[in-house]
């Protein structure tokens, strides 16, 4: 199987280099596409470039895991696009987007590149997963990278093309407590704030204080727990719904 490995956190993340050597250990062939830099909270956006013809820096070395890669000017959903096109040879089979530096929880993920990634190959037809690793005093790549390895196989499998979301504790693997699936977190709330003199904004995500839904992401990863999401992208709905206005027609003179 041909696996893209893709990130928002930038080719040097050393998340997209675990993950990378991760997939390459279960014997598939990994072809590494990521921005040159960090271009976190980029949704499924793919900027101003193409897909054929996105710009690339020179091959990269992903670290100490002897894959080669490919640094472009743009975002993972470009990324995913772009290999789709069979712009890095033949397109891809599956896309697995990570390790992100912080969860991605609840339907804020929307706006996360990590995801976005995942959520662009879902919507193209292909089977996808995002990996993300909370923060600590150190980063456990490991587990997570673990984690995604064990994960892979079921992502694999699925019969209909789905972005699986896989939140991981930043603990050692024998303090992960296990495996579960979850609901994704209601929305708490967007802080937006503005330095004083600066043009620049800063958002931060904030929980509110509530009782949470015990089997929701946010939830189980504080418990402990590695949590699996399944997404899709954009899907339309008629169940339910009123029927449409009757439109006014006005009469032309």
């Amino acid at each position: 199987m041909r696996v893209l490995v893709t990130n928002d956190d930038g080719i040097a993340s050393p998340g997209l280099h675990a993950l990378a050597k991760a997939v390459d250990s279960l014997g598939h062939e990994v072809l590494v596409v990521a921005p040159a830099h960090n271009v976190s909270g980029c949704g499924t956006s793919v900027g101003r470039g193409r897909p054929d013809t996105p710009s690339i820096t020179d091959h990269v070395n992903i670290g100490d895991t002897g894959i080669d890669g490919f640094a472009i000017a743009g975002t993972p959903g470009l990324a995913v696009l772009a290999a789709i096109a069979g712009r890095f040879g033949p397109a891809p089979d599956l896309v697995v987007s990570g390790i992100n530096a912080g969860l991605n929880l609840g339907r804020v993920i929307v706006h996360s590149g990590t995801v976005g990634g995942a959520l662009t190959a879902q919507a193209f037809g292909l089977r996808s997963m995002a990996v993300s690793l909370a923060q600590g005093d150190r980063w456990h790549w490991e587990t997570a990278a673990q984690l995604a390895a064990d994960v892979f196989p079921w992502v694999a499998d699925l019969t209909e093309p789905l972005a699986v979301n896989l939140n991981v504790p930043n603990n050692a693997m024998s303090a992960i407590v296990g495996i579960r699936m979850a609901r994704l977190d209601a929305l708490g709330a967007f802080r937006m704030r503005s330095e004083t003199g600066s043009d620049e904004l800063q958002f931060e995500v904030v929980w509110p204080d509530v009782d949470r839904d015990e089997e929701s992401d946010s939830w189980l990863v504080s418990e402990g727990y590695a949590t699996v999401s399944a997404l899709t992208s954009i899907r339309e709905v008629f169940a339910d719904l009123a029927p449409l206005p009757r439109p006014a027609i006005v009469p032309t003179s």
